[in-house]
């Protein structure tokens, strides 16, 4: 074999590197997460550097008690900074001290209100008190009566005195006080008109031996003709304070009557009855419980009409008493006006 047909050994020749996309992304990623993991270790060790400055100094401070004489109140102050500096726990802080602040204002101008508007009212009901006292009157006040209503009834049936009880109560409170004593009113058993029942309510007060103090209430059931063949019960009620010069009238609800038991009234009433000219001697209740005995003589006219004479009789009382206090509250408030009057005409005297 010649020695061109040999053949030589071919050295490697180094090839170019290609890159491609896949690659490079893949590069530019790890780059990427370099950076952002060299970024966080150094703010890391920024932040452990301040940490360590930050307690380096505050072991270096000496701390102020609260309780210490000598600090003088410094460690308030460095809670007040610490509340007004910035950042969260300051922001907190500021905001709690408003809140806190509004809401103590408020409570302070309620309480203000309230004590004011409590000492207006309690000087002018005082002031009408001490005047009511000086004239006589008894007050209403908190709950009932300043010293309690005395009240002295001219009859003792009950239809009467529960229905002045009833509503002396409700105007007057339960402190009020309620006597009962039965008087002839010196007119016909059966009064009939309006004269009548006013004389008879008016002679059982005059007649009646009423205390010092005692408000007289009486009561006179009476008929009366409207109309032709048209007839009605009512009860007259007069109330009486001689120590406040007060008269007041007043009437029930009107119950109708049937013309036959009138009739019979008329029949059954003598000729020569000493009272004839102001009625019957017979009731027309009476004649009622003859012809229904299930009926009481002083007490038909539920039946009548649906309401008992006690409650017929309660709001007539209870109307004279509202009209008895707006009397007294005037007396009051007069009386009241009065001694103000008197007292500014009043020269102080000089001191020696």
């Amino acid at each position: 074999m010649a020695d061109e047909d040999i053949v030589q050994p071919v050295s490697l020749v180094e090839m170019p590197t290609v890159k491609t996309e896949k690659s490079e992304e893949a590069e530019s990623k790890k780059e990427t997460t370099e950076q952002v993991t060299n970024k966080k270790s150094a703010e890391n060790t920024t932040a452990q550097a301040q940490q360590k400055e930050t307690q380096s100094q505050s072991a270096s401070e000496t701390p102020v008690s609260a309780d210490d004489p000598n600090s003088s109140g410094d460690a308030n102050v460095e809670q007040d900074n610490k509340a007004s500096s910035p950042g969260l726990w300051g922001l907190w802080g500021t905001v709690g001290s408003i809140a806190s602040s509004t809401v103590s204002k408020v409570k302070e101008t309620t309480t203000f209100v309230k004590e004011k508007s409590l000492s207006g009212v309690g000087d002018v009901v005082q002031l009408a008190k001490d005047a009511a006292t000086n004239v006589g009157i008894a007050m209403p006040g908190a709950g009932g009566v300043s010293g309690g209503v005395r009240v002295v009834v001219t009859s003792t049936t009950l239809a009467k005195v529960n229905a002045v009880r009833w509503a002396l109560e409700q105007t007057f409170g339960p402190s009020c006080q309620v006597r009962a004593a039965a008087v002839d009113s010196h007119i016909a058993a059966q009064p009939i008109g309006f004269d009548a029942g006013r004389a008879g309510a008016m002679q059982r007060a005059d007649l009646i031996e009423a205390g010092s103090n005692e408000i007289i209430i009486s009561i006179e059931n009476f008929i009366t003709e409207v109309g032709p063949s048209c007839w009605f019960d009512m009860g007259h009620v007069f109330l009486r304070d001689d120590v406040n010069n007060i008269e007041l009238h007043s009437l029930s609800q009107a119950v109708r009557v049937q013309t036959d038991f009138v009739d019979r009234a008329k029949k059954a009433t003598p000729e020569d009855y000493e009272h004839i000219e102001t009625g019957f001697s017979v009731t027309c209740g009476e004649i009622i419980a003859s012809q229904k005995p299930h009926l009481e003589a002083s007490d038909w006219h539920n039946a009548a009409c649906g309401l008992s004479r006690q409650q017929l009789l309660h709001v007539a009382v209870r109307v004279i008493l509202g009209e008895y206090r707006r009397e007294l509250t005037a007396k009051a408030r007069s009386a009241a006006a009065s001694l103000s009057a008197i007292t500014k005409d009043t020269p102080s005297q000089k001191e020696t």
